[in-house]
């Protein structure tokens, strides 16, 4: 387990500018748990009642994007004369 300084939890922490408590990391707790503790508290997509399908979003319009483009509404070659 990596166990950050006083000064560069200081440092990443000014770096974020996200309200990351980081002085845990200096008392021996996990990074890995801080990052998690955050990402539940500041990240929709991470987790709560609406990530699974805003996880997804990307990819429905990667899809629709992709569906357009093969009905050649997008993305269309030039047309013949």
């Amino acid at each position: 387990v990596y166990k950050m300084s006083l000064a560069n939890t200081q440092w990443f922490n000014d770096l974020l500018g996200a309200g990351m408590d980081l002085t845990k990391a200096t008392e021996g707790e996990s990074i890995t748990k801080i990052f998690t503790a955050w990402a539940k508290a500041h990240n929709p997509f991470f987790a709560g009642g609406n990530s699974d399908w805003l996880g997804m979003l990307p990819f429905w319009i990667l899809a629709l994007i992709l569906y357009y483009v093969g009905r050649e509404l997008l993305l269309t070659g030039k047309k013949s004369k």
